[in-house]
């Protein structure tokens, strides 16, 4: 596959569900320039009515507010809190959460609302964990639990509504892609959710059985419409922004990171440092690293030039990479060596992307950065 670069960002033809038009822009940012044309006005009398539907059904909570204690986390409570909904918050735990996140989520708390934090049987998510790194290339364990532990909590505690964040088939794939929308469904979990397609009962074995899973355990679609319980994104209803939602949160007590754990910003993905694992593998499968992520959000709502984000990431290598010690703590998590997680990297090299130097060392003939330092990027 010829590896291509959007003129507009800096995301190449490689990334999962992103499509090129024939001016070689790519899908993500076709839909940034459509969503300046939405009616917003119109998306917000949508949202309300969605809201009195929810309140008239008398239940205790409202709605389930899925939350990671992050800085859309702090927007999305308090506008759910603000168009008078009763929330409950939830929270799946990861198994190492950061100090910050930590105490990040206790000032969410402090705006007013109950919270469950779900913390998953040790002994089976570090053999899933494990498992899902070997297997998928990713945290597949992660977002299994993220998303299912919510659905089922919403389904087994009778709330009506559960208020996701922004869409990622929206912000990240754009026009074209069918999932896009106002609705979370299973299919967009299996298809969009990092979860590879595989449920629950997939992943029993070497010594996890079907009970032991309970906690990755999802209702199905059918079941979810049976119990009258809705799923949406609140970024289809109300104009979404990072920076935005991080000016709102700092001034409601969220704390940033020092540095970014992964990525470009330090606002986000500072909860859990197992997200870091699965960035750097998507390196290595498709050319692309969290920081090109970041840097396109920026350039698509007009606050950095393409070539300052192409500058950014030439000066930095690192970036592409991410901290070092949260891969290493992955490592510890599942008690492997680290020469366990270079494995799992080579095993999902794309060979029609990576070649390897004289030197040794792998690179990416067609990078957007010429001769950028690959050595800093090794583990």
């Amino acid at each position: 596959m010829e590896l291509k670069f959007c003129e507009k960002c800096v995301l190449p033809n490689t990334r999962p569900f992103l499509i090129f038009d024939s001016q070689n822009v790519c899908s993500a940012c076709r839909q940034a320039e459509h969503e300046v044309q939405v009616d917003w006005v119109a998306r917000e009398q949508e949202w309300r009515q969605i809201v009195e539907q929810t309140k008239q059904k008398g239940r205790r909570y409202d709605c389930l507010l899925p939350v990671s204690g992050g800085k859309d986390s702090f927007w999305q409570t308090l506008t759910c809190l603000h168009y008078g909904l009763h929330p409950l918050a939830f929270t799946w735990r990861p198994p190492c959460r950061t100090l910050l996140g930590e105490e990040n989520l206790a000032m969410l708390r402090e705006l007013g609302v109950d919270h469950l934090d779900f913390s998953v049987n040790p002994r089976v998510e570090r053999i899933i964990t494990r498992r899902t790194f070997e297997e998928t290339g990713a945290d597949s364990a992660m977002h299994l639990a993220v998303f299912t532990s919510v659905i089922r909590h919403a389904y087994q505690l009778d709330i009506p509504l559960v208020v996701w964040s922004e869409n990622s088939a929206t912000t990240y794939a754009g026009v074209g892609n069918p999932l896009q929308g106002s609705d979370l469904t299973i299919e967009w979990v299996k298809t969009l959710g990092s979860t590879h397609g595989k449920m629950a009962e997939d992943w029993a074995g070497e010594g996890v059985t079907t009970a032991d899973l309970a906690a990755y355990w999802c209702p199905t679609q059918q079941q979810l419409e049976w119990g009258g319980i809705r799923q949406v994104f609140l970024g289809y209803y109300l104009d979404w922004d990072g920076e935005r939602n991080y000016d709102v949160a700092k001034a409601k007590g969220f704390q940033q990171a020092e540095k970014p754990l992964t990525g470009w910003f330090p606002w986000a993905d500072l909860d859990d440092p197992f997200v870091v694992a699965h960035h750097f593998l998507k390196l290595h499968k498709f050319g692309f690293s969290r920081v090109q992520d970041n840097l396109s959000q920026e350039i698509r709502h007009g606050r950095m030039r393409r070539q300052d984000a192409v500058d950014i990431i030439g000066s930095r290598p690192t970036l592409l990479r991410g901290d070092r010690e949260s891969l290493e703590m992955l490592c510890a998590y599942v008690e492997r060596p680290l020469s366990w997680l270079r494995e799992i990297v080579e095993k999902f090299r794309n060979p029609s992307i990576w070649e390897k130097r004289p030197d040794g060392v792998w690179h990416i003939p067609d990078f957007l950065v010429p001769g950028f330092r690959w050595e800093a990027v090794c583990l």
